[in-house]
């Protein structure tokens, strides 16, 4: 995990549609999929990019 506290909410931005969900970094560390209203399932190893790119946005 990145050095973002666990309870941190993180903007997850979908890569279809662009839709964002929070969730906290603990969750995100927690599930292996996260699935998009538009039906796209990001899985773990895409998740690593995303949360990435959500940490960046809080700077």
């Amino acid at each position: 995990m990145t050095d973002v506290n666990k309870l941190q909410t993180l903007k997850i931005v979908c890569p279809q549609c662009g839709k964002k969900q929070l969730r906290t970094a603990q969750w995100l560390s927690e599930h292996q999929l996260i699935e998009c209203q538009c039906g796209t399932k990001t899985h773990a190893c895409d998740l690593e990019q995303l949360m990435v790119q959500a940490v960046n946005d809080l700077k």
